[in-house]
């Protein structure tokens, strides 16, 4: 479930796609829907999830496995490509 506190950002180009972006208290990045392909009049989207420590430093990026709807990103369609840990 997307927090309330987060913004939001919509990038527009040309030819009428939209990229949205989600960034977290600190502003910094947090979530990205990129526009893949469009089918039976649904645009699909690439998402990725990047997550941060509470110092700010990035604990771990998450990209998407396959094509997802806005804001329907599920464990099951993602998996994590960089992770830290100590």
């Amino acid at each position: 479930m997307l927090s309330h506190l987060l913004r939001a950002l919509e990038i527009s180009t040309l030819n009428g796609s939209i990229t949205y972006y989600k960034y977290n208290g600190l502003g910094m990045l947090s979530e990205k829907w990129s526009p893949f392909e469009v089918a039976n009049g649904e645009t699909y989207y690439l998402y990725s999830k990047t997550e941060y420590y509470k110092n700010a430093l990035k604990y771990k990026d998450i990209r998407g496995k396959d094509k997802v709807l806005l804001y329907r990103a599920t464990a099951l369609s993602i998996h994590i490509i960089w992770r830290v840990s100590f």
